[in-house]
């Protein structure tokens, strides 16, 4: 997919952001990622859902992180860094967090107006077993070198498409 240029508006100035999404053929490397990336978003979506049930709420994204760097350092779980880079784990359990949030705000307001919907919100669901999801790279973890995308700790290089 081409380069996006996208103004965002910030207290009344124009920041100017450079952004790229491209997909790539299958690797066992990369598929081995995105299933790690699958276990961790499970394993979080586990811990808010278990502390909704069980009345010791999750207090959002900081709260969530601190647990899985807490089961890492004791070697309870060795998902955090079973992604190879921190930051994408982090990334990944934002995404379960804004899920989330979403998801209670949604309830918020069925309860507030149920008219409003055709049904009670639905809890966030885990991901079926064998299916991959989206692991995030950052620009902390790769670089852009002489027209090719460079992902050090995988070993991975990609041919990026001239503009």
């Amino acid at each position: 997919m081409p380069k996006k240029n996208k103004e965002v508006p910030r207290n009344s100035v124009q920041y100017s952001h450079l952004s790229s999404e491209y997909l790539i053929p299958a690797t066992a490397l990369l598929d081995q990622f995105s299933h790690a990336s699958h276990d961790l978003y499970n394993r979080a979506l586990y811990d808010l859902r278990q502390g909704f049930f069980k009345k010791r709420y999750v207090k959002g994204y900081s709260e969530l992180d601190s647990r899985f760097k807490r089961r890492y350092q004791a070697r309870e779980s060795m998902l955090y860094h079973g992604l190879g880079y921190v930051q994408s784990a982090q990334q990944t359990l934002k995404e379960v967090n804004t899920v989330w949030q979403a998801w209670l705000k949604a309830l918020k307001a069925y309860k507030a107006n149920p008219g409003r919907f055709t049904g009670r919100p639905r809890m966030p669901r885990y991901l079926r077993k064998g299916q991959r999801h989206t692991f995030f790279v950052t620009n902390q973890n790769a670089k852009v070198k002489d027209g090719w995308l460079v992902i050090p700790k995988l070993d991975f290089k990609l041919k990026l498409p001239h503009k």
